[in-house]
């Protein structure tokens, strides 16, 4: 008998330990995914203007003349 209850003790201690160390390892990831949020919107930015400035507005862009057309061989 007090070998099942020393299995229940030790069941609840380790399961209380196993709980901690999964808790602390979701804050952790939570930490860098923030971390992780705030760099991609600091790249966006900088992406965002990096090319606003240098995109010609549409109506000065050159278009390509048409391919000339090569004669039909029989």
């Amino acid at each position: 008998m007090e070998f099942f209850i020393l299995l229940l003790v030790l069941g609840l201690l380790s399961g209380m330990v196993f709980t901690f160390v999964k808790a602390c390892q979701v804050v952790s990831l939570e930490q860098k995914v923030r971390t992780l949020e705030t760099e991609v919107a600091g790249l966006k930015e900088r992406l965002n203007s990096r090319s606003s400035p240098q995109r010609p507005p549409a109506e000065t862009r050159k278009s390509l003349p048409p391919p000339a057309e090569s004669p039909v061989q029989p």
